[in-house]
């Protein structure tokens, strides 16, 4: 824990690893492997390690624990779906969450702000679109425009004079 707390977490992730080899279903020891890659933010393998803990993990507060950590993994990358889904099975471990209720309603309210984007995204394309299209129109009657003014005021050659 030295080496994590002096902020050297790939040091850290090497010593929990050697102290994991040795007894694989230590749960702290996940735990702390599981943070280490977290903070060097390689969040799949975060999330792996955490799930493992959670699984070997005799009470539900282990496993609402690592079902907590597991949906700070997700929503460091944005993943909000994820992380609501990780933060719900904690409040099913663990009603009493206070953390996991805020991080479910932040998780939540980002995904509608990430929607609302989304939506006003399309109807900006949509708007650009259209706007291109006139542009586009418009060109194509001033071209037509072009050549009948220049055919109306271009000598007919047929008729020759002599």
């Amino acid at each position: 824990n030295d080496l994590y707390n002096q902020k050297k977490y790939k040091e850290a992730a090497e010593s929990y690893s050697k102290a994991l080899a040795k007894n694989p279903n230590y749960t702290p020891g996940m735990f702390n492997l599981g943070n280490s890659l977290y903070q060097q933010q390689k969040f799949d393998s975060s999330r792996k390690v955490m799930d493992a803990a959670g699984k070997v993990s005799a009470s539900k507060q282990g496993r609402a624990a690592a079902d907590y950590n597991i949906g700070n993994t997700y929503m460091s990358e944005k993943k909000w779906d994820d992380a609501i889904g990780a933060f719900k099975q904690t409040l099913r471990n663990n009603p009493q969450d206070a953390d996991a209720k805020y991080n479910l309603s932040y998780a939540q309210k980002m995904k509608a702000q990430n929607q609302d984007k989304n939506k006003d995204d399309k109807k900006d394309q949509k708007k650009d679109d259209k706007k291109d299209d006139k542009k586009d129109q418009d060109k194509d009657k001033k071209d037509d425009k072009d050549k009948k003014d220049d055919k109306q005021n271009k000598p007919d050659e047929k008729k020759k004079k002599k």
